[in-house]
């Protein structure tokens, strides 16, 4: 038996992993809860799965996956409905068309951060990536360079008060 070159399934799969995210971040945004999010996310990825020949047909791929994610959490949120904690159907409604609207901005915004940070020198690319990639502290950073802790943090409050800028003129159409 031939394969053709380009599997349907793994295109599925691309399709599935490239919205991972965005399902994530509607989960957690309406459930407050890291593990119940990732069950969900779980739980939608199955569905999809399962609905593959659907999927195939379907337009806007991303939507479609965060719709199915809303009506799991729905599901999930009506299996617990002892917990005096939950929000009534109606702030639920309200919760999820904010959480659309965030998650879907979030490739608008990550892309305007990439085209910034391309713009920033080497030395500052490479000093964001040490603390926040890497996680190493002000402190650590300052060692190795050898320059004080408050410089470096003077140095790393400049950088992200540049990208914020940069994000928010690129998000408004200007060009940074």
């Amino acid at each position: 038996m031939t394969e053709s070159p380009q599997n349907p399934d793994s295109e599925l799969m691309l399709k599935i992993t490239a919205c991972q995210g965005k399902i994530f971040a509607l989960a957690i945004s309406m459930l407050g809860d890291h593990e119940a999010a990732a069950d969900i996310q779980q739980e939608t990825n199955l569905v999809i799965w399962g609905k593959a020949e659907e999927a195939k047909q379907v337009g806007n791929f991303s939507a479609w996956a965060l719709k199915i994610a809303y009506f799991q959490i729905k599901n999930f949120r009506r299996k617990q409905q002892r917990s005096m904690l939950l929000f009534d159907s109606d702030v639920m409604e309200l919760l999820a068309e904010d959480a659309t609207e965030m998650v879907s901005s979030m490739d608008d915004r990550l892309n305007a951060l990439q085209n910034c940070m391309k713009c920033l020198p080497e030395q500052h690319r490479q000093l964001l990536e040490e603390r926040y990639h890497h996680g190493l502290s002000v402190k650590d950073i300052a060692r190795r360079v050898s320059r004080s802790a408050n410089n470096i943090g003077v140095m790393l409050f400049r950088i992200r008060t540049q990208l914020h800028n940069c994000i928010s003129q690129r998000l408004r159409g200007d060009k940074a």
